[in-house]
């Protein structure tokens, strides 16, 4: 249709008219769009995120339509045909409401043909215009009658949206103020630079807890003993209660002075100073309404967390095959356990409760600069685990996942990992994956899913054998 290049602009609300009688919504079934991708967290609540508008006027039609992909430095409007929108000169903007949904309110007297418009939020001046032939409204509202139309979708021909980030291991992010190795504080500055060189995400290894030995075997990130707790060397001392009194600073410069992160050697450092802290603070903090909140919303994982730890601890082993009378998992055993160790269980979950305030920190400002996280979620779990203790049945403790032979290893590849018993998953209702992803998405905005291919097919190899050859 005809339009002017460029005209003035107005706001609308979405308020209905005071004595309305009658409302009457238009709505049909929609498919998946092309642009679902943009209806996701990272882009709706962090990327793409803006303010909604408050309502400034009321009138008898409202319109309500999908729109994913505006810019943070864009505007959706709507211009046409007649007196309310001056002939094409006049582009009334709409309002975001829940994302990626858009609406506008106006006062219709007359039948018209509009279309949707992309303005430049400084300019007011169109960028898009909607493709297509023009839309119509022939139907004026009686008096009394409000209509609300959602069975319009703009159809826009935009430049795909490309975005640059940065894939990196928490770990590597040491800084003066860490402890010998990068730390859930330390995003913030990676951050800061993401957002000046105009980077949108962040993606991180995983971050979950994989102390099984104590030594630097444990450094692998994708063996995890938990699928929920967080890592303590990510952990920021000072922000736990450790005092950094002269000692502590000598002790962090000497760390932060190595050439590479000394795995072993920073985290019994963490753990022994995160243990004085705890004697002194600990049953305060864990009186206090912002810890019981936490442990209220993680005590299913959080007890057998704890009780596996020490458990570990004590028994010098992850190989809970080897713990005598709790080598199979009982909540009863477990919490009976807990209550006779409650010190040392009540100091791992003060921990997790320090790193989880700390990670939601970190994460709130990457949002706050609009840069989006993306976690790691790795397909397989170990199988000296939490996971593997609680949930035994859940997996094939007698097999390992792994990758026939290829081109690029004629053995194929062995990866340890138990596979899936997706049987048991499904009467539940796949209740721990649900759990897991639950978890992740308070952290992360996106997540990758290392091999997901393992959701359709594994190849499995029987306990025992070496190589990813049957």
């Amino acid at each position: 249709g005809s339009a002017a290049s460029a005209g003035s602009v107005a706001s609308a609300g979405s308020a209905t008219e005071a004595g309305t009688e009658s409302l009457e919504i238009r709505d049909r079934w929609q498919d998946r769009p092309e642009d679902s991708p943009f209806w996701t967290k990272a882009f709706t609540d962090v990327i793409f995120k803006r303010k909604p508008a408050s309502p400034k006027r009321s009138g008898n039609v409202t319109f309500t339509v999908p729109e994913a992909r505006i810019r943070k430095d864009e505007i959706l409007a709507i211009t046409g045909s007649g007196k309310m929108f001056d002939d094409w000169k006049k582009f009334v903007q709409l309002s975001p409401v829940s994302a990626p949904l858009w609406n506008v309110t106006l006062n219709v007297k007359e039948p018209f043909e509009y279309k949707f418009v992309i303005l430049d939020a400084k300019t007011r001046k169109p960028k898009v215009w909607e493709s297509g032939p023009n839309h119509f409204f022939a139907e004026v509202p009686a008096k009394g009658r409000m209509l609300e139309i959602r069975d319009v979708v703009p159809e826009f021909e935009t430049k795909p949206w490309r975005g640059a980030g940065t894939a990196i291991p928490v770990f590597s992010l040491r800084s003066e103020t860490s402890f010998g190795v990068g730390e859930f504080k330390d995003l913030k500055k990676l951050v800061d630079w993401a957002a000046k060189t105009g980077q949108s995400i962040i993606q991180l290894l995983p971050i979950n807890d994989t102390t099984m030995t104590g030594t630097w075997t444990d450094s692998y990130p994708y063996n995890a003993n938990s699928t929920f707790a967080l890592h303590p060397q990510f952990i920021h001392l000072p922000d736990a209660w450790v005092k950094a009194d002269k000692k502590f600073k000598a002790l962090q410069k000497k760390l932060n002075a190595l050439p590479a992160v000394d795995y072993e050697r920073v985290n019994n450092e963490k753990i022994r100073l995160l243990k004085e802290a705890f004697e002194k603070v600990g049953q305060e903090v864990m009186s206090g309404e912002s810890y019981k909140k936490f442990y209220s919303a993680n005590k299913d994982w959080l007890i057998p967390y704890a009780a596996f730890c020490v458990l570990r601890d004590v028994n010098g082993t992850p190989e809970f095959g080897e713990w005598k009378s709790l080598s199979e998992y009982s909540e009863t055993k477990v919490k009976s356990f807990c209550r006779r160790h409650k010190n040392e269980t009540d100091f791992y979950c003060f921990v997790q409760f320090c790193l989880d305030a700390q990670l939601k920190e970190a994460v709130e400002y990457a949002h706050s600069k609009g840069v989006a996280i993306k976690g790691d979620l790795p397909i397989g779990i170990s199988r000296t685990s939490v996971d593997a203790w609680q949930y035994p049945h859940l997996f094939n403790l007698d097999s390992q996942a792994g990758a026939p032979p290829d081109a690029f290893s004629a053995d194929g590849q062995n990866w340890g990992f138990p596979t899936y018993n997706w049987e048991e998953m499904a009467k539940d209702g796949y209740a721990w994956w649900k759990a897991r992803l639950k978890k992740m998405s308070e952290y992360f905005d996106t997540f990758r899913i290392d091999h997901i291919l393992g959701f359709f097919r594994i190849w499995e190899i029987p306990v025992g054998v070496k190589s990813g050859l049957l």
